[in-house]
Parts: structure tokens; sequence; C-alpha cells
């Protein structure tokens, strides 16, 4: 599930929820959780005692670093 929220300067996050990353990214969500702690992934933000998104922004930034990695 996507929510959009506004911010102070008008812009608006997206967040992600763990189902929707996978989805983009095609990584296992214990991946995901792993490679956030190694600092190898975007950390989600904690919206809740239970609950965690990522930052759509960010996801698309490492995906776009990971295909200029690979593009060299």
């Amino acid at each position: 599930m996507q929510v959009s929220n506004s911010v102070e300067d008008g812009s608006s996050i997206v967040f992600l929820s763990p189902r929707d990353v996978t989805q983009r990214t095609s990584l296992s969500r214990s991946t995901l959780e792993r490679w956030s702690q190694e600092g190898r992934f975007p950390a989600p933000v904690p919206l809740g005692d239970y609950r965690k998104a990522w930052i759509e922004e960010e996801v698309i930034a490492w995906q776009k670093a990971a295909v200029a990695g690979r593009d060299g």
C-alpha cells in the first residue's frame, strides 16, 4: 500500500509498504531487513509500533544506483 504525505515545503513523500518494496525490487523481505541494517539498502521509516515503510524516492535512487553500477 502506497501512502503519500505532504511535507512543509509542499512536496510529498510516498511511503511504500514492505510488500510494495519486495514487488518493486524482487528482493525478499528478509533481504530487505538485512541489507537495510547493513547499509546496503535504504532504512525503513517507523510508522508505529508494528509498522514501517520505505520512502519511494530512496528506493528509486537505490534502483538507479544498482543499474549504474552494472553499466559501469
